[in-house]
């Protein structure tokens, strides 16, 4: 009998799959269908596992967006994932925010400038990388 565990909580593998089949119900309900994405904005948890399971249960692909991503780094996830839903940890929903960008800063080559899209998070902070 196996099952997950994530701090003090823990849940078989039976009621992680009853769970997730609830979950998959209500992304059906927002007309999650097989090929979408669902953006998982969520730490490393139970909740993580059942979210992403239920997405997989309707044929549709869980979208890991780094919770500690700098906010336009995780908004370049939502922009670009095509996700049709998303499952946030409403803890993480409050103090974090999302900005878009009109543009990615690019190099030269094309590859997309991580820490030009970090520098107004670090800003803010009065820290640097």
């Amino acid at each position: 009998m196996g099952g997950i565990r994530s701090g003090w909580r823990r849940l078989t593998m039976e009621a992680r799959a009853e769970r997730a089949a609830r979950a998959a119900s209500g992304f059906a309900a927002l007309d999650v269908k097989a090929g979408d994405s669902v953006a998982l904005f969520l730490r490393n948890d139970i909740a993580f596992f059942e979210a992403a399971n239920a997405a997989g249960l309707l044929g549709a692909y869980p979208v890991a967006v780094n919770w500690r991503h700098a906010p336009a780094e995780a908004a370049y996830l939502f922009e670009n994932s095509g996700a049709r839903a998303a499952v946030i940890h409403a803890d993480l929903l409050a103090p974090r925010r999302v900005e878009f960008a009109d543009e990615l800063p690019r190099e030269d080559s094309g590859k997309i400038f991580k820490r030009k899209l970090r520098e107004p998070f670090w800003a803010e902070t009065g820290r640097s990388i």
